[in-house]
């Protein structure tokens, strides 16, 4: 009898990737500038007057082995790049422990003496304000002011606010609603002073249903994207993290809601939405991690002047700029909407392009083919997302599977092939494959890549 299909990806296929986890603080991390645009200047340079210039970076998760020495070289190469500042969305630690924040300490006495730390706490900090503030001095929910912009910090808690101590009653798991009058206050503080300028906000969990995967995993107290005071002003740039979500996707930016919001990636894992196979061996079993999940190290570097606001993201692990820079101006009608999508493009493989069937079996094979690309100039910077894979008995047409799986597009150095195991099958039964390519924007292409196989004793059949 004919079992379920499933698939899973090819796990021979090797990312080329750099290994991270050889870096040190005192590495030298080359800059890859990749055509990039950024103009930040280098260590030592004097700035310029109404201007900023900082990093943003999330869910360290000191604990885990390895995850000081991956810090140490992130504020290393933000040292070597001469930020202002350089801040830190929570989930510092992986417990809260007082030995991780000792150690989390150690990372932070490496950053150079001119950048200012900007940190909250996230949910893995748990109820640890004091830990927090030990460390560092830093105040669990603070307002300040580096080169005339405003950063306001947020950490999750509850009960009476105090803000001589930036303490809530008790802190922890994922709500705000107790410093969200607070909040309110400084942004309209801010605003007073300089209306044509961005205000930064940094709390750890995202506003639900704003950028990408923010509609799985979100926090509560200050609004979501339909309903919050952040959309009375413009000028309000919030910085989230959490959700461990990589920026190459274009949907990592927000600003449906009048304000923007934008997603700061982990040092950690990434993990993504539900409903695709993930790191799971079979169909059924769906997951949200991707294979490989582990070792993800993505940064920004953030940079105003006035009112416009220039961000570019960094792939620490691959040595090199993400194919996303986003650039506003916070006094002018802001551009990254849901309108982005209307103008995506559908992606296409390429005419005559292969599929190659091997590692057959009895039951099973593995089809490889070439990555779908985006034609023209792709102005809203669509990324190939993920592929449908679709499963038909070929002599009655009826679909036996569907599935969907990522592409490995969330780390940055992309294989020019991509690899798929199909197995469950069964022999002398004529099937065909249907492999569609799908963008972030949701673009599917309009021709799919099909072959027919029958599988027999060790061998296919075309």
């Amino acid at each position: 009898m004919w079992t379920p299909v499933f698939f899973r990806r090819l796990l021979g296929v090797a990312l080329v990737l750099g290994v991270f986890s050889g870096l040190t603080a005192t590495t030298s991390v080359a800059l890859i500038e990749n055509g990039s645009s950024h103009a930040l200047q280098d260590a030592g340079v004097p700035r310029q007057p109404g201007k900023v210039t900082f990093g943003v970076i999330s869910d360290t998760h000191i604990g885990p082995d390895g995850q000081s020495e991956r810090l140490n070289a992130v504020i290393s190469w933000y040292n070597k790049r001469g930020v202002d500042a350089l801040a830190i969305v929570g989930d510092l630690t992986d417990n809260g422990t007082q030995e991780q924040y000792d150690e989390l300490k150690t990372c932070f006495d490496t950053i150079d003496d001119k950048i200012k730390l900007v940190a909250s706490m996230g949910n893995h900090e748990g109820d640890t304000a004091d830990r927090f503030i030990g460390m560092y001095g830093h105040r669990p929910n603070v307002h300040q002011v580096i080169n005339g912009y405003h950063f306001i910090t947020l950490s999750p808690g509850s009960g009476a606010f105090d803000p001589e101590t930036g303490k809530g009653t008790t802190h922890g798991g994922d709500k705000y609603g107790y410093v969200a009058q607070w909040t309110e206050a400084q942004i309209q503080e801010a605003i007073a002073k300089d209306p044509a300028k961005p205000v930064f906000v940094f709390f750890h969990h995202p506003l639900q249903n704003t950028f990408y995967v923010s509609d799985e995993w979100y926090g509560s107290g200050l609004g979501d994207a339909a309903m919050t005071f952040f959309s009375k002003y413009p000028q309000v740039v919030t910085f989230s993290g959490h959700i461990h979500t990589p920026n190459n996707d274009p949907r990592s930016i927000w600003q449906d809601g009048g304000f923007t919001a934008v997603n700061t990636v982990t040092l950690y894992y990434y993990e993504m939405e539900k409903g695709y196979i993930g790191n799971q061996p079979h169909f059924n079993d769906v997951s949200t991690y991707p294979v490989p999940g582990g070792g993800a190290a993505q940064g920004l570097v953030v940079e105003a002047e006035g009112p416009v606001v220039s961000i570019t993201n960094y792939d620490f692990k691959a040595d090199q700029w993400v194919k996303q820079t986003w650039t506003f101006d916070v006094t002018k009608p802001l551009p990254y909407t849901k309108a982005r999508a209307e103008r995506a493009i559908a992606p296409v493989f390429r005419e005559g392009a292969p599929i190659v069937l091997s590692a057959l079996t009895p039951d099973s094979l593995t089809v490889t083919f070439d990555q779908a690309i985006i034609p023209g100039d792709n102005e809203v910077q669509d990324a190939i997302h993920s592929y449908r894979f679709e499963l038909y008995n070929a002599e009655t047409g009826a679909c036996i599977a569907t599935s969907k799986q990522w592409s490995d597009y969330m780390h940055t150095v992309t294989q020019p092939t991509y690899s798929q195991t199909i197995d469950g099958l069964g022999a002398d039964i004529a099937y065909e494959l249907r492999i569609a390519a799908i963008t972030s924007f949701g673009k599917v292409s309009d021709d799919s890549l099909r072959v027919f196989f029958k599988l027999g004793i060790g061998a296919a059949e075309p």
